[in-house]
């Protein structure tokens, strides 16, 4: 499977799993381009959740992810309201998404 064929599954099953408005990549510039990744690490934003946490809301997203190739992976899954606080507090984790994350997704 190809670099943007890896992507791709995740946009997918992502899409399908929170239905989101946007969905953040990080680190994918130290991926080798024919190789699957040793690690991914992904933001998710979602309009509502009535799950409390980032944590309970992953566990979806790591059940439609499980099959893929990839030694660890990191899923974060936000509200809207949540992420822009997030902005407004300039918080590390946006940070991280605003300096080394790529949008894959968009709504």
């Amino acid at each position: 499977m190809t670099h943007q064929d890896f992507i791709n599954h995740i946009i997918q099953r992502l899409v399908q799993t929170y239905n989101p408005l946007e969905i953040y990549l990080l680190g994918q510039d130290g991926w080798e381009v024919d190789e699957d990744p040793d690690d991914i690490d992904v933001k998710i934003i979602v309009q509502s959740s009535s799950e409390n946490t980032t944590e309970t809301r992953a566990a979806t997203g790591y059940k439609a992810l499980e099959d893929l190739a990839c030694e660890e992976m990191f899923l974060e899954v936000f509200t809207k309201d949540e992420f822009a606080k997030m902005g407004r507090e300039r918080t590390l984790t946006f940070t991280l998404i605003q300096k080394y994350g790529t949008k894959i997704y968009s709504k």
